[in-house]
């Protein structure tokens, strides 16, 4: 409604206070390209009958081209949506200078997108969430009656009162199954198949679900979504998927359009009623105040004193100390005895009775004498004390050297084992066999002296030990006995 005309015509002689039939023409509105809309109000007997939009076509010729015009305005008459501009009435004028041109009598909006675009620059993204589940409503409606409008865009899209409104249904057209023949939207707002387009090709019904994702975005962006200078250079961007970085739009809003608006292929993008929904759900959300930030830790409760103790008196702070204060070095006064104020008693912590020294140390913290520091007992491997170098006042002897001992009194005991096998009147077999018990009854002794000394404190290293002590009795075995 925003273009400019073709031409100058009948229409362009269309002034204030001139009368179309019944109707007074008050104001001119807009131009578009097929004629121009005013302001009018009908001459009746009805006290504040709000005024009307006259759409004013330029003279058409053909009576074929004029029928199918009126029939297409009878079926959006029948349609009473929200979100759909009223038509009340159409007619043909047959006579006078605008013989010819077709009038829509519509309910009059009081702006359009492209006019709020133009004075606010851009659009809050919750607002463009609701104005785009306005319209996608009234083309859902549109859809239903097997129409699609073929012209979605922020020149077509009307606020009236408080509801947003499509309107201009000049280049509607029938919806056969999904597809309608039509001569296409404005170029700006062309969807990508119709790269090759002629008059009269098969337009599918999402095309208008694109044109409305080019509209919201232009309207929360401020800017079209494709690059280019003109028309012509964004369409090519449109092909190419050449699109604008927006890090100004609200990214759950961006993402919608991207999805579901503005997908390559029309099977992939939503249904009018399905981006109702969407944009109705999107909406809300965005109405929902910021969560509150999380809550400062607070700070920990001063200490309460105990019985024992009675709290200080508050005291005035000391004033802070000047530069040269803290410069200074500080003043020392002469030495003078002082008494000494008598300390506050400790508080006494509870304690059990387990932990109440008993005995000498009892006498020895009663007289007030310091307690000398005990060594603590070190633990061996596995919790097992170790053993100390001295025991009961009797001198044993350290690891290394018990381990030298064991190792003669074994060698000692296998020798006599076999000294004494070979004295017995059996057989070699016999000998072997009475050889390897008697060898794994005093390894078998061994270990258990072993494990009380502590030296095998767990269960794997005594698990070694015998496996290592029958491996060493058979091979004895078998060696001495070969």
């Amino acid at each position: 409604m925003t273009e400019v005309p073709p031409g100058a015509g009948p229409v362009d002689r269309i002034l204030p206070g001139s009368h179309i039939r019944e109707w007074r023409i008050d104001r001119f509105i807009a131009r578009g390209a097929y004629g121009q809309v005013f302001e009018g109000r009908r001459s009746s007997w009805v006290v504040g009958e709000p005024s009307r939009a006259l759409k004013v076509f330029d003279p058409i010729l053909s009576s074929g081209a004029r029928s199918s015009l009126m029939s297409e305005f009878e079926v959006l008459r029948r349609v009473r949506h929200p979100h759909l501009l009223r038509g009340d009435d159409a007619f043909d004028v047959e006579e006078g200078p605008l013989r010819g041109c077709v009038v829509f009598v519509m309910e009059r909006a009081d702006t359009d997108l492209a006019g709020e675009l133009a004075r606010r620059g851009r659009i809050p993204a919750v607002e463009v969430a609701r104005i785009g589940a306005h319209v996608a409503s009234g083309l859902a409606a549109l859809h239903e009656l097997d129409r699609l409008h073929g012209d979605v865009k922020p020149a077509n899209i009307l606020l009236v009162g408080d509801e947003w409104k499509l309107g201009d249904f000049g280049v509607t057209a029938a919806l056969h199954g999904s597809y309608a023949l039509t001569a296409g939207a404005t170029l700006d707002y062309r969807p990508p198949e119709l790269s090759a387009a002629e008059v009269g090709i098969r337009l599918h019904r999402s095309a208008d679900v694109w044109s409305l994702g080019v509209a919201l975005w232009g309207a929360a962006t401020g800017r079209h979504p494709f690059v280019g200078a003109d028309p012509q250079l964004r369409y090519a961007a449109v092909l190419r998927g050449d699109r604008l970085p927006a890090p100004e739009l609200d990214p759950a809003l961006g993402e919608l359009i991207d999805r579901r608006c503005l997908a390559t292929k029309p099977r992939d993008r939503a249904t009018a009623a399905e981006l109702v929904d969407l944009l109705t759900a999107l909406a809300a959300r965005l109405e929902l105040p910021p969560p509150p930030p999380p809550p400062r830790p607070s700070q920990p409760p001063p200490p309460v004193p105990t019985s024992a103790t009675a709290p200080a008196a508050p005291t005035d702070p000391a004033p802070a100390p000047g530069l040269a204060a803290l410069t200074a070095p500080p003043a020392t006064a002469p030495f003078a005895p002082t008494a000494a104020a008598p300390a506050p008693p400790a508080p006494i912590a509870p304690t059990s009775l387990a932990a109440l020294p008993t005995g000498a140390a009892a006498r020895t913290a009663a007289g007030g004498a310091t307690r000398a520091p005990t060594k603590r007992k070190r633990a061996g491997s596995g919790g097992v004390p170790a053993r100390t170098s001295r025991s009961n006042g009797l001198l044993r002897p350290r690891p290394g050297l018990e381990m030298v001992i064991a190792a003669v009194v074994a060698g000692a005991v296998v020798e006599a084992v076999s000294q004494l096998s070979g004295l017995l009147p059996f057989s070699l077999n016999g000998r072997r066999i009475s050889y390897l018990v008697a060898a794994c009854a005093l390894l078998a002794l061994a270990m258990v002296a072993a494990v009380r000394r502590g030296l095998l404190p767990d269960l794997r290293s005594r698990a070694l030990a015998a496996i290592s002590a029958a491996v060493v009795g058979v091979a004895a075995t078998a060696w001495l006995f070969r």
